[in-house]
């Protein structure tokens, strides 16, 4: 009797998990259906308000990574609004023996065999194992630095900014062009791409209220005030991790527009 009682409560729930997940696959099916033949700039505006709180998660430091989910970087967005929000995104990506920390810096370690970015990447690794985070900064920043170089649009003059929305848009108009599928598309559009621009953005471009002769130092990590030396504060552990993630990402997404 027991046993019956059970069995058709089990039945239950696995019809309406697998109604649930019919539902989803539909609605995936028709959300792709609408996406066709529409240009990349309707297909932003498509998932503007996603693609917004990748922006955000991305203007405070944390970039979509390819070794995440979608969920995770909605949860990032969420734990950014708290104080303590950096140091709890940096405890879910070392959390684990395979962590997302741990797939990065092995990819990584994979890609970079030969100079000098295995001499960058391995001196960076070593610092940071030792806690030396801002030797750690310094050498991460160079990395991303000589990277993001490859982004920049062939008319852009001020090479010492290393950031250009014109070459970012060149790539992502790549990848929406691209042979890649519709689930991957939108994961490196809505996600990757708005999260790595504001990243870069920040830490390549000065803004008015942190400049030098202002005195103001900024309260994240800024190209300039880390390699000119002006830094008064101490880097933080998870400011690394931040720069490692980023890189990631950005290896991730030059390798789908090529």
């Amino acid at each position: 009797m027991f046993n019956s009682i059970i069995d058709k409560e089990l039945s239950c729930v696995q019809k309406v998990f697998t109604q649930k997940l019919i539902n989803h696959m539909k609605k995936l099916q028709e959300e792709e259906l609408a996406c066709e033949n529409i240009s990349i700039t309707e297909f932003e505006n498509r998932y503007a308000k996603v693609r917004d709180k990748c922006i955000e998660v991305g203007s405070k430091g944390w970039v979509a990574s390819p070794y995440s989910n979608f969920s995770a970087t909605m949860d990032w967005y969420r734990l950014l609004q708290q104080s303590d929000g950096n140091e709890k995104i940096a405890t879910e990506f070392e959390r684990g023996n395979n962590s997302i920390l741990n797939q990065i810096i092995d990819a990584l370690g994979n890609l970079y065999t030969t100079q000098p970015e295995h001499q960058y990447f391995h001196s960076a690794l070593e610092a940071f194992n030792q806690g030396d985070y801002l030797s750690a900064a310094m050498s991460l920043f160079a990395l991303l630095e000589e990277r993001t170089s490859l982004i920049l649009d062939p008319e852009f003059k001020r090479n010492s900014v290393k950031y250009s929305e014109k070459g970012y848009f060149n790539k992502m108009e790549a990848v929406y062009k691209g042979d890649k599928g519709f689930f991957s598309r939108r994961i490196i559009i809505v996600e990757m791409y708005p999260s790595l621009i504001a990243f870069t953005k920040r830490a390549f471009v000065e803004p008015e209220a942190y400049k030098f002769e202002n005195g103001i130092e900024p309260p994240y990590l800024n190209r300039n005030w880390l390699m000119h030396g002006k830094m008064r504060r101490n880097v933080e552990r998870y400011e690394c991790i931040q720069i490692m993630n980023a890189i990631s990402a950005f290896e991730f997404i030059m390798d789908c527009s090529i």
